[in-house]
């Protein structure tokens, strides 16, 4: 793959509005009395930011121990209250898309990430608003606030709660805040956007459905998007620096507000729909950057993501100022099968087992969570004896599907290699995992944080964050 153009490039002005929120957090096993934070949040100042090399070696002394918390703790932002046919919707916000912890941060920091906004599917019109006719669009979307603006949160856990020290809203070149309105695609599937009247929501090409996040010792960040799906390179101040897609996408983009460049395999907006890049990794000497899909992609079609194993695993060099560079490597994440997830006698989908985030671990292997609903595994993933796919044709659509293969072996392709590190159902250490667990970090060898993603709290959940004990470290 070309290294990556850049270029200078004219901005359309794109308004929309973004309310400051009130922020509290809680802690304890979900009763008793909810505190409210003394944690002022604040956000970034708006200049753009000044890129400092981020790679290049420095000593620094490992922070000072803290104390992580026993038990779960909650941390709740509050949105917007909607009316629906079951009564009052209490909006918050769902910080838990992705997670992730510097190694030089105090080891209860963690950075999080929002998605794109508080969304519920047409064909659940009925159900919520007592209209079955309000958007009838099998695939469309209510977008409860069109007007969200995705944010990235840096998190302090306690021993009783979690404080939210700083908020930084994505926005464009301009300083405009985004939002997460899906984007006006003909390469790749997208869906339809309404309100809760059922007004149909114009596509917008700047939309960003961020489901994960790295942060670089210069302050700016990497975030992974599914829409495209993208990677998005972030100022220290929420500014998108530019927006990398497969080819065939930048055209459906020519109308963002931010630069958008090509970088990413073509194959890749094959991606079905909500399964685009779910989790990032970036090497410790952030030399790399780790980006994985959150499913097979549906190569050719929807009936082989039903059925496929076979995740794509990609990896980018990066430049003393952060900047994604040529890509080195491309490999293949096989999910485990839906029979080594079962739980209570109940069987999910194969395409109900996803990937949800990763981490960089310090001898260049990765920590890959491996999800359904009911179960999480924590994988250690070595990539030294597996194929580069890098340059072969199975990123050409024409050429034989990979996602069809049942056996790698067949292609002559070895995929990573999957060490069993943590089961949920085996070891939760006296706090059952449960929910949409989308972020993962790694506080130290043995201390991972579980973050759930709520929803924005459309299902009447909390986001918590759960700090899990390795029964053998790192």
């Amino acid at each position: 793959m070309n290294t990556i153009k850049r270029h200078n490039k004219k901005h359309i002005h794109w308004v929309c509005f973004f309310g400051l929120l009130t922020l509290t957090a809680c802690g304890g096993r979900g009763g008793g009395t909810v505190p409210t934070s003394t944690a002022t949040p604040t956000t970034t100042p708006s200049p753009p930011a000044t890129l400092s090399p981020t790679n290049q070696p420095t000593i620094t002394p490992p922070p000072a121990p803290v104390a992580l918390p026993d038990n779960p703790v909650t941390v709740s932002s509050p949105l917007q209250r909607i009316s629906t046919a079951q009564g009052i919707l209490a909006l918050n916000v769902a910080f838990g898309s992705g997670a992730f912890h510097a190694p030089a941060d105090q080891g209860n920091i963690l950075y999080t990430i929002t998605d794109r906004g508080p969304v519920i599917p047409c064909k659940d019109a009925k159900a919520v608003f007592g209209n079955k006719n309000l958007c009838k669009d099998k695939g469309g979307k209510i977008f409860l606030l069109p007007g969200y603006t995705p944010a990235i949160y840096k998190l302090r856990l306690g021993k009783m709660r979690a404080d939210i020290l700083e908020m930084i809203p994505l926005s464009d070149a301009s300083g405009q805040p985004l939002t997460g309105v899906t984007n006006p695609l003909q390469s790749a599937s997208t869906e339809k956007a309404y309100s809760k009247e059922g007004v149909r929501i114009p596509y917008d090409a700047s939309g960003l459905d961020p489901e994960a996040l790295v942060r670089l010792r210069n302050g700016t960040f990497w975030v992974a998007d599914e829409y495209g799906p993208s990677l998005v390179h972030v100022a220290t101040n929420g500014r998108i620096l530019e927006r990398i897609v497969p080819q065939a996408i930048t055209d459906d983009l020519v109308n963002s507000s931010y630069p958008v460049l090509a970088g990413l395999p073509n194959i890749l907006r094959k991606r079905a729909a909500n399964r685009g890049i779910e989790a990032l990794a970036l090497a410790v000497d952030e030399t790399r950057l780790f980006a994985m899909m959150q499913s097979p992609l549906a190569n050719p079609g929807k009936s082989t993501f039903d059925k496929s194993r076979h995740v794509r695993l990609l990896q980018y060099s990066l430049d003393a100022q952060g900047n994604l560079g040529s890509a080195s490597g491309e490999f293949i994440y096989s999910l485990d099968a839906r029979d080594d997830f079962v739980n209570n006698g109940k069987r999910p989908r194969q395409s109900q087992i996803t990937v949800t985030d990763m981490a960089a671990l310090d001898n260049g292997d990765l920590l890959v969570a491996e999800h359904t609903r009911s179960i999480l595994k924590l994988y250690r993933v070595d990539m030294s004896s597996a194929t580069n796919i890098l340059g072969m044709p199975f990123d050409n659509k024409t050429t034989t599907s990979l996602e069809e293969t049942k056996d790698l072996a067949e292609l002559n392709i070895v995929p990573v290699s999957k060490q069993l590190i943590y089961h949920s159902l085996m070891d939760n250490s006296g706090h059952p995992v449960s929910g949409k667990i989308e972020g993962i970090a790694v506080l130290d060898n043995t201390h991972i944080a579980l973050i759930n993603d709520n929803d924005f709290g459309t299902e009447g959940v909390d986001t918590r964050i759960q700090v899990i004990t390795l029964q053998t470290a790192l």
